[in-house]
């Protein structure tokens, strides 16, 4: 774990109050974590420099007293030498300082002997330490711009006012953020859970409906077949089925379209026609069984495709409208047709 000036110095607080505990100044030892509460950011980064050399004074002063505390010890058999007092304190620094360098350079020389494709950073740890305090305050510095200028208004956000969020806040239009969409279920869950009752329900009359539909499809389609003048042949093998004569019917239908342009244009809704405008839209509704309403639908108004006229709150307002006046013009303008099956009449 890297050593951080806060670290440090929490950790050397503790050891001095001990000390002073230990030698029973409490209120040094009070006076103390008092001061060390209020340091300033500047000394504190100052922390790390001043603790070292106040080790080396500390180490300095206990090998006096240990050479002290020597000489004291000898002096009882013979007379101390003051110089080589001097020399001995001399050697024993010289060899700490020694020490020291020796440990440098063979760091150093083992920096230089990695192989420089496995060596992405060659540093050492204070120099390490340094760019990533660097790199985190630098980081903090861009958060803290982009937060004074995303909430608060100012016109110059790189000004150093001394000001707040909760009191000189952005105005923000909260419409923008917000989305609103209205979704049209066409049934819920209660719907999806009896359709296995009714399923069951309906298993014992499945067959004899099936038939009656099948019959009421091949009905119709023989209208349609009479009315446009298509005859299939009744001894084909294998012969027509009704999905096949539908196929057949719709290509007579674009046969049509291409022998008769113009009418195929003004009658059908073409893709891909730009111009003429496709026709008004023939809307099917049934109110009530067994009558369905027949009714012309007007094609919905423009919406931008580019500002608040494309937003889903817009889009949905137009929506409702829309089919408030389908609504209105099929209670007008609707006509009523009586949808029995009709047995002697083929085609109308």
């Amino acid at each position: 774990m890297p050593t951080t000036p806060q670290t440090t110095a929490t950790s050397w607080q503790t050891e001095i109050s001990h000390f002073f505990q230990e030698l029973g100044l409490i209120e040094t030892e009070k006076c103390f974590n008092n001061e060390l509460v209020i340091l300033s950011q500047q000394h504190l980064q100052q922390l790390p420099t001043v603790l070292e050399r106040l080790a080396d004074r500390l180490l300095h002063l206990l090998e006096q007293h240990v050479q002290a505390k020597e000489v004291i010890t000898s002096s009882s058999t013979a007379t101390p030498d003051p110089a080589v007092i001097a020399e001995n304190e001399q050697k024993l620094l010289y060899n700490k300082k020694r020490k020291r360098e020796n440990e440098e350079e063979e760091e150093e020389e083992r920096m230089r002997q990695l192989d420089s494709e496995q060596v992405q950073i060659r540093a050492t740890r204070q120099e390490i330490q340094q760019r990533i305090n660097s790199f985190i305050q630098a980081k903090q510095n861009e958060v803290d711009a982009s937060n004074r200028t995303e909430f608060l208004n100012r016109a110059d956000p790189t000004s150093s006012d001394i000001t707040c969020a909760r009191a000189d806040a952005r105005e923000i239009n909260r419409n923008i953020q917000m989305k609103f969409d209205i979704v049209n279920n066409e049934d819920g869950p209660l719907a999806r859970s009896r359709l296995q009752e009714a399923s069951s329900s309906s298993t014992t009359t499945t067959g004899a409906a099936m038939a009656t539909d099948q019959q009421l499809h091949k009905e119709r389609v023989q209208n349609i077949e009479q009315h446009m003048n298509v005859v299939f042949d009744p001894n084909a093998d294998p012969p027509f089925s009704v999905p096949e004569r539908l196929r057949i019917l719709e290509d007579r239908i674009m046969t049509i379209e291409r022998e008769h342009p113009k009418w195929a244009a003004v009658h059908f809704q073409q893709p891909h026609r730009s111009y003429p405008p496709p026709p008004p839209a023939v809307a099917i509704t049934r109110p009530g069984a067994p009558a369905y309403l027949v009714s012309q639908m007007t094609p919905p108004p423009e919406v931008k495709t580019t500002g608040r006229g494309n937003s889903s709150l817009t889009r949905a307002v137009l929506e409702q409208l829309h089919r408030q006046k389908q609504a209105k013009g099929i209670n007008h303008t609707s006509t009523t047709i009586n949808t029995e099956p009709s047995s002697t009449s083929s085609s109308s």
